[in-house]
């Protein structure tokens, strides 16, 4: 179970090892252990999460200074007819040493409050169509499916409307 020293923040260059190696070994969970190997098709390259932590666009959920989940956070996706009413979650993670432990929540609730900073009304992601697990883990989470992007159809769409 979480305790209260889950905090957010911004990624920095000093963090790109860490999350390397999360991102790492949520991939090969994903393709070895799920069988799903479409997302996230290969391990990302030190080069991508460096960029990623240069973005300032990229967010750590930290249990007792310990990487526990990561997001990106885009004000833009392409998936979606832009409204500018939407903040967008991409490239999330969990440590798997977390799983169960709430964390994807907090990072989906943690998001929801930034969007309501920055103005929006909604907070949206998608994921793999195929991957029936993580669709449920957001319909639980109180997201919404939505329908799919013709261009897209490989891909579900959730958003969870803000109040």
């Amino acid at each position: 179970m979480l305790d209260n020293t889950l905090s957010f923040r911004l990624a920095t260059p000093d963090d790109v090892e860490p999350v390397h190696q999360l991102y790492c070994d949520v991939c090969r969970w994903l393709h070895h252990e799920r069988g799903i190997t479409d997302q996230w098709e290969g391990e990302p390259a030190k080069e991508e999460i460096q960029d990623l932590a240069g973005s300032g666009e990229l967010y750590l959920a930290l249990q007792r200074d310990e990487v526990a989940g990561v997001f990106k956070l885009n004000e833009k996706d392409h998936h979606w007819d832009d409204d500018g009413a939407a903040l967008y979650v991409h490239a999330f993670a969990v440590n798997r040493k977390f799983k169960g432990h709430g964390i994807g929540q907090a990072m989906l609730d943690w998001a929801g409050d930034e969007a309501r900073r920055r103005g929006k009304q909604y907070v949206r992601l998608d994921c793999m169509n195929e991957n029936t697990r993580l669709k449920q883990v957001y319909l639980d989470a109180g997201l919404a499916l939505c329908p799919q992007n013709p261009q897209y159809t490989w891909s579900a769409l959730f958003e969870r409307k803000l109040t």
